[in-house]
């Protein structure tokens, strides 16, 4: 993965819309980073997320049917970070990394103030 701009708490998920959209509630609620991993390094207030920062507990197709997704269920984790730069000992997470097994974090992020390299 590229470098690119960090990721921290409350960026939000933009998930697969094969499986998640036709779930969704109306209006949808956004999938969003709730809770990093490291509470130590931050933006003003707000921790970055790292590899494992959980996800808000949304729904996702499976069988047809719209099942619950979340960390105790297989889901709602990011994905991999970035390969050079930890924070609090965990891999950083940058916008575009994966999230939610197949979605990636759009922000907004640290743009224009943190850019992780890796």
């Amino acid at each position: 993965m590229a470098a690119g701009t960090a990721s921290l708490v409350g960026d939000i998920i933009a998930t697969n819309p094969t499986t998640h959209a036709p779930c969704a509630a109306t209006p949808p609620v956004p999938v969003a980073i709730v809770t990093s991993l490291q509470a130590k390094v931050l933006f003003g207030v707000t921790p970055f997320a790292v590899t494992g920062s959980t996800l808000t507990s949304h729904t996702f197709r499976v069988d047809g049917d719209c099942d619950p997704h979340t960390v105790l269920l297989g889901g709602g984790l990011t994905g991999a970070g970035s390969t050079k730069v930890t924070m609090g000992g965990f891999p950083a997470n940058r916008l575009t990394d994966l999230a939610d097994g197949d979605g990636i974090i759009t922000g907004p992020g640290a743009v224009g103030k943190v850019f992780i390299g890796g």
